[in-house]
């Protein structure tokens, strides 16, 4: 199930946690930041934001666990992109895992630290089922892994 509500400015998205349905819901999201003017040098960038963040919420937060629901909600506001994943799971500890480059031969973990290297800046809520990550899509000169939003714990000091 993707459903997808509009409003000017605004995209929201409400998937059940099933791999199944990122891939569509990354597209119905790109289709919205083309329509608001995205650089075509930040398309990929956003992509792989939008996608290891739907991704994290439906394997990590939600157990893949299709009764439960991943909500994306993208907003363009001037020259930023902010992107906003929520999921219904219980949450962790996002302090003890940001930025931390998983051994060659894990099978997961990669996820944050890719949203680290390619936002702008990023947090988490208290609880760690609410992210909320900002990409620059303006003429900025500043590259990807910039410092996480006030309030978010960085171990790339």
């Amino acid at each position: 199930m993707i459903q997808v509500t509009k409003a000017p400015g605004q995209r929201s998205i409400v998937v059940n946690a099933s791999l199944d349905d990122v891939d569509g819901a990354v597209e119905s999201a790109m289709e919205f930041v083309v329509e608001n003017g995205a650089p075509a040098e930040k398309l990929f960038d956003v992509r792989l934001l939008i996608h290891e963040g739907l991704v994290n919420a439906v394997v990590h937060g939600c157990g893949t666990i299709p009764d439960k629901h991943v909500t994306l909600t993208l907003s363009a506001t001037g020259d930023d992109l902010i992107i906003n994943v929520r999921d219904e799971g219980p949450g962790f500890d996002w302090s003890k895992k940001t930025s931390r480059i998983p051994p060659t031969d894990a099978t997961c973990g990669r996820g944050l630290v890719i949203i680290s290297m390619y936002a702008d800046s990023y947090a988490f809520n208290d609880k760690g089922n609410d992210l909320t990550i900002v990409k620059r899509l303006g003429n900025s000169t500043d590259g990807p892994g910039a410092a996480p939003m006030a309030g978010q714990a960085s171990d790339r000091e």
